[in-house]
Protein backbone atom coordinates (compact mmCIF):
# COMPACT_ATOMS: atom_id res chain seq x y z
CA UNK A 1 0.00 0.00 0.00
CA UNK A 2 1.50 3.31 -1.10
CA UNK A 3 0.56 6.52 0.61
CA UNK A 4 -0.35 9.68 -1.25
CA UNK A 5 1.52 11.60 1.46
CA UNK A 6 5.09 10.45 2.06
CA UNK A 7 5.07 11.54 5.71
CA UNK A 8 1.69 10.03 6.58
CA UNK A 9 2.53 6.70 8.22
CA UNK A 10 -0.88 5.47 9.36
CA UNK A 11 -1.67 1.96 10.58
CA UNK A 12 -5.30 0.89 10.83
CA UNK A 13 -6.67 -1.47 13.51
CA UNK A 14 -10.05 -3.17 13.15
CA UNK A 15 -11.55 -5.52 15.72
CA UNK A 16 -14.13 -7.94 14.35
CA UNK A 17 -16.47 -10.61 15.67
CA UNK A 18 -18.35 -13.05 13.39
CA UNK A 19 -19.07 -10.36 10.80
CA UNK A 20 -17.13 -11.19 7.60
CA UNK A 21 -19.51 -9.51 5.14
CA UNK A 22 -19.41 -6.09 6.80
CA UNK A 23 -15.69 -6.47 7.46
CA UNK A 24 -15.14 -7.05 3.74
CA UNK A 25 -16.98 -3.78 3.00
CA UNK A 26 -14.79 -1.65 5.26
CA UNK A 27 -11.64 -3.36 3.95
CA UNK A 28 -12.70 -2.43 0.41
CA UNK A 29 -13.23 1.15 1.56
CA UNK A 30 -9.73 1.26 3.06
CA UNK A 31 -8.08 -0.04 -0.10
CA UNK A 32 -9.86 2.67 -2.10
CA UNK A 33 -8.74 5.55 0.12
CA UNK A 34 -7.00 8.55 -1.43
CA UNK A 35 -4.61 8.24 1.52
CA UNK A 36 -4.03 4.58 2.25
CA UNK A 37 -2.68 3.19 5.53
CA UNK A 38 0.77 1.63 5.45
CA UNK A 39 -0.73 -1.36 7.30
CA UNK A 40 -4.19 -2.75 8.04
CA UNK A 41 -4.42 -4.98 11.11
CA UNK A 42 -7.54 -7.08 11.69
CA UNK A 43 -7.97 -8.61 15.12
CA UNK A 44 -10.47 -11.45 14.95
CA UNK A 45 -12.50 -12.51 18.01
CA UNK A 46 -14.63 -14.90 15.94
CA UNK A 47 -15.33 -18.47 16.94
CA UNK A 48 -15.55 -19.61 13.30
CA UNK A 49 -13.01 -19.65 10.47
CA UNK A 50 -15.06 -17.74 7.87
CA UNK A 51 -13.42 -14.38 8.62
CA UNK A 52 -9.89 -15.79 8.43
CA UNK A 53 -10.66 -17.59 5.14
CA UNK A 54 -12.07 -14.38 3.61
CA UNK A 55 -8.97 -12.37 4.53
CA UNK A 56 -6.51 -15.05 3.41
CA UNK A 57 -8.23 -15.38 0.04
CA UNK A 58 -9.04 -11.74 -0.79
CA UNK A 59 -6.79 -9.50 1.30
CA UNK A 60 -3.30 -10.96 1.52
CA UNK A 61 -1.84 -7.57 2.50
CA UNK A 62 -3.92 -7.45 5.69
CA UNK A 63 -2.19 -8.45 8.94
CA UNK A 64 -4.46 -11.01 10.61
CA UNK A 65 -4.32 -11.52 14.39
CA UNK A 66 -6.32 -13.96 16.51
CA UNK A 67 -6.15 -15.21 20.10
CA UNK A 68 -7.16 -18.66 21.33
CA UNK A 69 -10.38 -17.25 22.80
CA UNK A 70 -12.58 -14.17 22.48
CA UNK A 71 -10.84 -11.30 24.29
CA UNK A 72 -13.49 -8.73 23.38
CA UNK A 73 -13.06 -5.35 21.74
CA UNK A 74 -10.88 -4.18 24.64
CA UNK A 75 -8.46 -7.08 24.25
CA UNK A 76 -8.56 -6.74 20.48
CA UNK A 77 -7.66 -3.06 20.43
CA UNK A 78 -5.04 -3.65 23.13
CA UNK A 79 -3.27 -6.26 21.00
CA UNK A 80 -3.89 -4.54 17.66
CA UNK A 81 -2.63 -1.15 18.80
CA UNK A 82 0.39 -2.76 20.43
CA UNK A 83 1.28 -4.25 17.03
CA UNK A 84 0.44 -1.07 15.10
CA UNK A 85 2.64 1.42 17.00
CA UNK A 86 5.83 -0.44 16.10
CA UNK A 87 6.17 1.42 12.79
CA UNK A 88 3.70 4.27 12.34
CA UNK A 89 3.04 7.86 13.34
CA UNK A 90 -0.73 7.47 13.68
CA UNK A 91 -3.14 4.65 14.51
CA UNK A 92 -6.62 4.64 12.95
CA UNK A 93 -9.14 2.59 14.93
CA UNK A 94 -12.28 1.22 13.30
CA UNK A 95 -15.19 -1.09 14.07
CA UNK A 96 -16.15 -3.77 11.55
CA UNK A 97 -19.64 -2.38 10.86
CA UNK A 98 -18.89 1.00 9.27
CA UNK A 99 -18.36 2.44 5.79
CA UNK A 100 -16.02 5.30 4.88
CA UNK A 101 -15.93 7.72 2.00
CA UNK A 102 -12.94 7.57 -0.33
CA UNK A 103 -11.28 10.63 1.23
CA UNK A 104 -12.17 9.88 4.89
CA UNK A 105 -8.63 8.96 5.98
CA UNK A 106 -7.07 11.88 4.09
CA UNK A 107 -9.54 14.28 5.71
CA UNK A 108 -8.68 12.93 9.16
CA UNK A 109 -4.95 13.24 8.56
CA UNK A 110 -5.01 16.72 7.02
CA UNK A 111 -7.47 17.86 9.69
CA UNK A 112 -5.08 16.65 12.38
CA UNK A 113 -2.12 18.44 10.78
CA UNK A 114 -4.06 21.72 10.50
CA UNK A 115 -5.20 21.54 14.13
CA UNK A 116 -1.68 20.69 15.28
CA UNK A 117 -0.36 23.90 13.73
CA UNK A 118 -2.45 25.81 16.28
CA UNK A 119 -2.37 23.32 19.14
CA UNK A 120 0.53 20.93 19.74
CA UNK A 121 -1.50 18.95 22.31
CA UNK A 122 -3.87 17.43 19.76
CA UNK A 123 -3.87 13.72 20.56
CA UNK A 124 -6.64 12.37 18.34
CA UNK A 125 -9.23 13.36 15.77
CA UNK A 126 -12.42 11.54 14.93
CA UNK A 127 -14.64 11.15 11.88
CA UNK A 128 -18.29 12.22 12.17
CA UNK A 129 -21.50 10.40 11.37
CA UNK A 130 -23.30 11.12 8.12
CA UNK A 131 -26.08 12.94 10.04
CA UNK A 132 -23.72 15.66 11.33
CA UNK A 133 -23.92 18.97 9.48
CA UNK A 134 -21.43 21.32 11.19
CA UNK A 135 -18.55 22.61 9.07
CA UNK A 136 -15.79 23.35 11.57
CA UNK A 137 -13.98 21.08 13.99
CA UNK A 138 -15.23 21.01 17.56
CA UNK A 139 -13.47 19.85 20.71
CA UNK A 140 -14.52 16.49 22.16
CA UNK A 141 -14.52 15.37 25.79
CA UNK A 142 -13.78 11.78 24.77
CA UNK A 143 -13.96 9.49 21.74
CA UNK A 144 -15.02 6.04 20.56
CA UNK A 145 -12.87 3.64 18.54
CA UNK A 146 -15.13 4.04 15.53
CA UNK A 147 -13.17 6.24 13.10
CA UNK A 148 -10.55 7.79 15.39
CA UNK A 149 -7.00 8.74 14.34
CA UNK A 150 -4.61 8.74 17.34
CA UNK A 151 -1.06 10.07 17.42
CA UNK A 152 1.40 7.26 18.16
CA UNK A 153 3.43 9.52 20.43
CA UNK A 154 0.35 9.97 22.63
CA UNK A 155 -0.23 6.21 22.75
CA UNK A 156 3.35 5.49 23.77
CA UNK A 157 3.14 8.07 26.55
CA UNK A 158 -0.24 6.86 27.81
CA UNK A 159 0.04 3.11 27.40
CA UNK A 160 -2.43 0.65 25.86
CA UNK A 161 -6.20 0.27 26.38
CA UNK A 162 -7.30 -1.81 29.36
CA UNK A 163 -7.91 -5.32 28.03
CA UNK A 164 -9.59 -6.18 31.35
CA UNK A 165 -12.70 -4.27 30.25
CA UNK A 166 -13.47 -7.00 27.66
CA UNK A 167 -16.01 -4.79 25.86
CA UNK A 168 -17.61 -1.35 26.18
CA UNK A 169 -16.20 1.88 27.68
CA UNK A 170 -12.59 0.85 26.99
CA UNK A 171 -12.39 3.63 24.38
CA UNK A 172 -13.91 6.25 26.70
CA UNK A 173 -11.59 5.24 29.55
CA UNK A 174 -8.62 5.39 27.19
CA UNK A 175 -9.55 8.87 26.00
CA UNK A 176 -9.77 10.01 29.62
CA UNK A 177 -6.25 8.68 30.23
CA UNK A 178 -5.01 10.54 27.17
CA UNK A 179 -6.75 13.67 28.42
CA UNK A 180 -5.05 13.23 31.79
CA UNK A 181 -1.73 13.46 29.94
CA UNK A 182 -2.77 16.80 28.48
CA UNK A 183 -3.98 15.62 25.06
CA UNK A 184 -7.07 17.03 23.36
CA UNK A 185 -9.50 15.60 20.80
CA UNK A 186 -11.49 17.07 17.93
CA UNK A 187 -13.94 15.90 15.33
CA UNK A 188 -13.27 16.42 11.61
CA UNK A 189 -16.51 17.23 9.76
CA UNK A 190 -14.93 16.50 6.37
CA UNK A 191 -14.33 12.85 7.33
CA UNK A 192 -17.61 10.96 7.12
CA UNK A 193 -18.25 7.51 8.57
CA UNK A 194 -21.52 5.58 8.36
CA UNK A 195 -22.63 2.95 10.85
CA UNK A 196 -24.41 -0.03 9.31
CA UNK A 197 -25.48 -2.02 12.37
CA UNK A 198 -27.97 -0.88 15.02
CA UNK A 199 -29.96 -4.00 15.82
CA UNK A 200 -28.27 -4.64 19.16
CA UNK A 201 -30.64 -2.16 20.86
CA UNK A 202 -34.36 -1.87 21.53
CA UNK A 203 -36.26 1.39 21.27
CA UNK A 204 -39.44 2.23 23.22
CA UNK A 205 -41.52 5.30 23.96
CA UNK A 206 -42.75 5.99 27.46
CA UNK A 207 -44.80 9.10 28.27
CA UNK A 208 -43.54 10.68 25.08
CA UNK A 209 -39.86 10.02 25.86
CA UNK A 210 -37.64 7.59 23.97
CA UNK A 211 -36.00 4.77 25.90
CA UNK A 212 -33.12 2.89 24.26
CA UNK A 213 -31.43 -0.13 25.81
CA UNK A 214 -29.39 -3.16 24.83
CA UNK A 215 -31.13 -6.24 23.56
CA UNK A 216 -28.79 -8.74 25.27
CA UNK A 217 -27.95 -9.19 28.94
CA UNK A 218 -24.16 -9.34 28.53
CA UNK A 219 -24.10 -5.93 26.85
CA UNK A 220 -25.84 -4.37 29.85
CA UNK A 221 -23.36 -5.93 32.24
CA UNK A 222 -20.13 -4.75 30.58
CA UNK A 223 -21.51 -1.33 29.62
CA UNK A 224 -22.62 -0.55 33.19
CA UNK A 225 -19.65 -2.15 34.96
CA UNK A 226 -16.96 -0.54 32.85
CA UNK A 227 -18.56 2.90 32.76
CA UNK A 228 -18.82 2.93 36.56
CA UNK A 229 -15.21 1.80 36.92
CA UNK A 230 -13.90 4.32 34.38
CA UNK A 231 -15.75 7.34 35.75
CA UNK A 232 -14.85 6.49 39.35
CA UNK A 233 -11.21 5.98 38.41
CA UNK A 234 -11.01 9.35 36.68
CA UNK A 235 -13.25 11.16 39.19
CA UNK A 236 -15.84 12.07 36.58
CA UNK A 237 -18.68 12.16 39.10
CA UNK A 238 -21.24 13.90 36.88
CA UNK A 239 -20.96 11.13 34.28
CA UNK A 240 -20.94 8.51 37.03
CA UNK A 241 -24.25 9.83 38.35
CA UNK A 242 -25.70 9.59 34.82
CA UNK A 243 -24.73 5.91 34.64
CA UNK A 244 -26.46 5.18 37.95
CA UNK A 245 -29.52 7.18 36.90
CA UNK A 246 -29.70 5.35 33.57
CA UNK A 247 -29.42 1.95 35.28
CA UNK A 248 -32.19 2.81 37.74
CA UNK A 249 -34.43 4.18 34.99
CA UNK A 250 -34.04 1.07 32.84
CA UNK A 251 -34.56 -1.18 35.86
CA UNK A 252 -37.85 0.57 36.71
CA UNK A 253 -38.99 0.32 33.10
CA UNK A 254 -38.19 -3.40 32.96
CA UNK A 255 -39.97 -4.10 36.24
CA UNK A 256 -43.10 -2.15 35.31
CA UNK A 257 -43.48 -3.11 31.67
CA UNK A 258 -41.41 -6.21 30.94
CA UNK A 259 -41.70 -8.01 34.27
CA UNK A 260 -40.42 -11.57 34.46
CA UNK A 261 -39.31 -11.62 30.81
CA UNK A 262 -36.33 -9.40 31.60
CA UNK A 263 -35.02 -10.69 34.92
CA UNK A 264 -31.68 -11.43 33.22
CA UNK A 265 -31.23 -7.77 32.29
CA UNK A 266 -32.08 -6.64 35.81
CA UNK A 267 -29.46 -9.00 37.22
CA UNK A 268 -26.93 -7.83 34.63
CA UNK A 269 -27.46 -4.20 35.65
CA UNK A 270 -27.11 -5.05 39.37
CA UNK A 271 -24.00 -7.18 38.75
CA UNK A 272 -22.56 -4.34 36.68
CA UNK A 273 -23.13 -1.89 39.55
CA UNK A 274 -21.50 -4.19 42.10
CA UNK A 275 -18.51 -5.26 39.98
CA UNK A 276 -17.89 -1.74 38.70
CA UNK A 277 -17.73 -0.31 42.21
CA UNK A 278 -15.52 -3.16 43.46
CA UNK A 279 -13.30 -3.04 40.30
CA UNK A 280 -14.00 -6.73 39.58
CA UNK A 281 -13.03 -6.63 35.91
CA UNK A 282 -12.20 -9.17 33.20
CA UNK A 283 -14.28 -11.51 31.05
CA UNK A 284 -17.06 -13.19 33.00
CA UNK A 285 -18.25 -16.67 32.05
CA UNK A 286 -21.85 -15.79 32.96
CA UNK A 287 -21.78 -12.85 30.55
CA UNK A 288 -20.35 -14.05 27.25
CA UNK A 289 -21.55 -13.10 23.73
CA UNK A 290 -23.67 -16.02 22.48
CA UNK A 291 -22.25 -18.09 25.32
CA UNK A 292 -18.97 -18.75 23.54
CA UNK A 293 -15.43 -18.33 24.86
Amino acid sequence: MKSAFINAKISCVIVTYNNPSMLADILQDLFRQSLQPIAIIVFDNSNVSETECMIRQKYEEVIYLKMDSNVGTAGGFHEGIKRAIVDCDFVLTLDDDVRMGQDAVEELYTGFIELQKKNDRVGAVRAVGHHKNHRTSSKLDDFAWRGTLIKTEAIKQTGLPFKEYFMYADDVEYSMRLSGNGYQFFDIPGSIIREKRDWDKRKYKLLGRKIVFYDEDFRFYYAVRNAIHAYRKHKRYKELLKVFTYGVKISIFLILFQRSKELGKLKAIWDGFVDGISADLGKKMRYLPNRVN
